[in-house]
């Protein structure tokens, strides 16, 4: 009993493993026109970032999922309206820069360089953040927001 067990786990995780590799690429294959999402522009540290700010759910759930790299200077940003801030890289086809925002867009968390692909499931804060900005791989600490406690200059 115990190997039907064992082998009914195995097929089941080995199941969850291909759906994930096919979701991966299923949204890879199907990128948003990133150029259509509002933009608001801000001064960080010096330099000119522009920030996407996704507004339906549509365009949130989607992303930079499949898109081949940010445009330099470039930013999204994803706010929670449930507290729910945890970012997929599902899609993705480059790393990025995670940032974890409070409701004054002070630093709460940072994942430098996560990998784009199914593993892990997703990131998180530990703390309760109201936004996340995804910049890509290196630019958190190019805009000075590379460590908890840093500030965005202005909100966008």
């Amino acid at each position: 009993m115990l190997v039907v067990v064992t082998i009914v786990v195995i097929g089941l995780l080995a199941l969850a493993a291909v759906g994930l590799v096919g979701l991966n690429r299923f949204l890879a294959n199907r990128p948003q026109d990133i150029e259509l999402l509002p933009r608001r522009t801000v001064t960080q540290n010096g330099l000119t970032l522009h920030v996407l700010v996704p507004e339906t759910e549509e365009q949130k759930g989607r992303g930079l999922s499949g898109i081949e790299a940010l445009p330099a200077n470039t930013g999204l940003l994803l706010r929670s309206v449930d507290g729910d801030t945890r970012i997929s890289m599902l899609g993705m086809r480059f790393p990025l820069d995670l940032v974890w925002l409070d409701d004054q867009c002070a630093v709460l968390h940072v994942v430098a360089a996560a990998a784009p692909g199914p593993w892990p499931l997703s990131h998180s804060s530990p703390h309760q953040a109201s936004a996340v900005l995804e910049l890509s791989s290196g630019d958190a600490a190019r805009y000075g927001l590379d460590r908890p406690g840093a500030q965005m200059e202005s909100c966008p």
